[in-house]
């Protein structure tokens, strides 16, 4: 996760985020965030929001987007918890 690069700690918003990037190459068949330098790619997932943009998202619902950027959001602060995810 983002805040696991950033400041060492293990939690369980580590796994919630992986968990964000997991459903989102499950639904979408990519990953929400790529670059060919590494430094790129961080400043991507700290600066960007995930994008829908791909035709493979016409049929997912609403619903299923917005659990995946309440996965991923950057702020562990503001990302959605565990159980919540479970119950949306």
């Amino acid at each position: 996760s983002v805040e696991f690069r950033e400041h060492p700690g293990y939690g369980c918003s580590c796994d919630v985020w992986s968990s964000g990037v997991i459903v989102f190459a499950l639904l979408g068949g990519y990953l929400p965030w790529s670059a060919k330098d590494e430094e790129v790619h961080k400043r991507r997932i700290r600066t960007e929001r995930c994008r829908f943009a791909d035709s493979c998202w016409d049929e997912v619902s609403e619903d299923a987007m917005g659990l995946v950027e309440r996965l991923l959001d950057y702020n562990p602060r503001r990302r959605i918890g565990a159980a919540e995810a479970l119950n949306a």
